[in-house]
């Protein structure tokens, strides 16, 4: 039997992987560039002038490799939560559907009626392979004693 890979294992790899490149590629692009440039503007501010107290700037503060970290997890985790959500979904779906057809008036015990051919056939089925067991079980007793 040949096994196959679920399909939620591949989202979720091919979710993790795509947050990786484009977070990383923001902060590489975006983060850090703007970050290093505001960071030596304020260098040279504090330098030149006596009084002045450097502002904070997002970009500084998300600049390190643990709030990268935290946006690729994040961004996974809700790619996860979006999977799970359209699943919720289907299978909900599935609640609503009329998996047993009723017509108006008839009760669900009406259906052993139906279901009795079916329940006779798998009671002969059982009782003749009840007594293949016993004839082979009395052929090898025979066979033991001789």
């Amino acid at each position: 039997m040949k096994k196959q890979i679920p399909v939620e294992f591949l989202y979720q790899l091919f979710a993790l992987v795509t947050a990786v490149i484009v977070v990383h590629g923001m902060y590489v692009l975006v983060v850090r560039p703007k970050a290093e440039a505001i960071r030596q503007e304020q260098q040279i501010l504090i330098e030149t002038e006596e009084n002045y107290v450097p502002e904070r700037s997002v970009y500084v503060l998300i600049k390190d490799f643990e709030q990268e970290a935290c946006f690729i997890l994040m961004l996974w985790a809700m790619a996860i939560m979006v999977y799970k959500a359209l699943a919720a979904g289907r299978e909900r779906r599935l609640l609503s559907r009329d998996l047993v057809p009723l017509q108006e008036g008839m009760r669900s015990l009406d259906s052993r009626r139906r279901s009795r051919p079916a329940a006779s056939a798998l009671y002969t089925m059982i009782a003749i392979a009840h007594s293949i067991r016993m004839k082979q079980a009395s052929c090898s007793k025979s066979l033991i004693s001789t």
